[in-house]
């Protein structure tokens, strides 16, 4: 028997490789700069990082805040022992530098969340990660820590695994909050080779296969594409990584574009989001302006609106249809009788379709969207 057909077995997302990519069927697909990131010209480097690009070595250094982040470039590119760690500091550092980490977000290490895997509970790791002030997860962050480079699978399929549980983590925090659960989110992620040669990714996960991640049963047929970006000037300079300035500096434009692409994506959903959502008082108006509608309207004078036939001044005014009158009440006892939440079903409007965006976010982009069952709802909220 082929040893992908055996029975699954749970196991930490770090220790995803060759063998997840072989039965989950991962396909890495490798874009251009213009599939990727949508632009032809990369952006310029930031301010903020821009004394790191002008700067040739930390004894060059003008300022303490740049002799530190130089420093731990020159540790995060040795990887000899006892520096591994380097690697972590040094991309969490530059995250934080870039912008990366805006508002009220927040650069976290060592960070794991928990998921489901063939029937039995793990947990996948990640490096580095950002997250928004809720604790749900915004990027990915794998970096290597050997002394020779593993293939790609060995850095990416810890990253999927990651991916995954940041898709429990986000769709367990709506249905916490009513909303209904996302069917396809995509993660943005970085893998870093070398110490300091980073490799962009989109890692789009859907409930589907989601779903035969965590089943025990066997043979379940599913597929995914991870789109990922790798830099072309490793083929000029292969050795040098960011100790070169013109290899640092291509690098953090790799860097700053993707940063654009995140924020670009999230503002996509955002803005979705306000379209689809509906106001609570929006079902009492209504209710509200058909009962004052017909009272001034069976008034003297005028009338309301002027409607036709209230143009004579009876005692009678315009003349209703008397199940009229019941329409008001009955419409919320309707609904609360069947609908098992009042804010489900506000909060449950016929999706429209979605404009496709570069890079997908839930956080980022919503394909298709369901409501979940009051059975789904936690047990109990577990704090943060």
């Amino acid at each position: 028997m082929n040893s992908f057909q055996a029975a699954p077995k749970p196991k930490p997302g770090n220790e995803w490789g060759y063998f997840e990519e072989q039965r989950f069927n991962i396909t890495i697909e490798r874009q251009t700069l213009v599939e990727f990131f949508g632009v032809q010209v990369l952006p310029e480097v930031p301010r903020s990082v821009e004394d790191i690009c002008t700067t040739e070595n930390r004894a060059a250094a003008a300022d303490d805040a740049t002799y530190n982040t130089l420093r731990l470039m020159d540790l995060a590119g040795r990887r000899v022992i006892g520096t591994y760690m380097a690697g972590d500091c040094f991309i969490a550092h530059l995250l934080q530098k870039m912008g990366f980490a805006e508002g009220r977000r927040l650069v976290l290490m060592g960070h794991e969340w928990p998921f489901n895997m063939a029937g039995m509970k793990t947990f996948a790791l990640v490096d580095v990660c950002i997250v928004d002030e809720k604790g749900l997860p915004i990027l990915l962050v794998k970096t290597e820590k050997r002394e020779y480079r593993l293939p790609e699978a060995y850095l990416v399929m810890p990253l999927v695994a990651a991916a995954v549980a940041a898709f429990d983590k986000i769709n367990y925090s709506r249905c916490r909050s009513l909303l209904p659960k996302f069917d396809e989110i995509t993660f943005p992620a970085i893998a870093v080779h070398s110490g300091t040669q980073p490799y962009f990714y989109k890692i789009c996960i859907s409930r589907q296969f989601r779903d035969v991640v965590g089943s025990v049963q066997m043979g379940q047929a599913t597929s995914m594409t991870v789109y990922c970006h790798h830099p072309q000037i490793e083929q000029c300079y292969p050795s040098l990584r960011m100790t070169c300035v013109d290899v640092r500096r291509e690098v953090l434009r790799l860097m700053e574009a993707f940063r654009r692409l995140i924020m670009s994506g999230e503002k996509v959903n955002d803005r979705t989001q306000k379209q689809r959502r509906c106001s609570p008082d929006a079902f009492a108006y209504v209710c509200k302006e058909t009962v004052e509608h017909l009272l001034l309207s069976a008034g003297s004078g005028e009338g309301h609106h002027h409607h036709h036939g209230d143009e004579k001044s009876t005692t009678l005014g315009f003349e209703f249809p008397v199940y009229l009158v019941f329409c008001p009440p009955f419409s919320p006892l309707r609904f609360s009788i069947t609908t098992p939440s009042p804010l489900a079903a506000i909060r449950s409007p016929t999706p429209r379709a979605n404009p496709r965006h570069p890079l997908s976010l839930s956080v980022f982009f919503i394909r298709k969207q369901k409501l979940p069952p009051p059975t789904d709802l936690p047990a109990r909220v577990d704090r943060d």
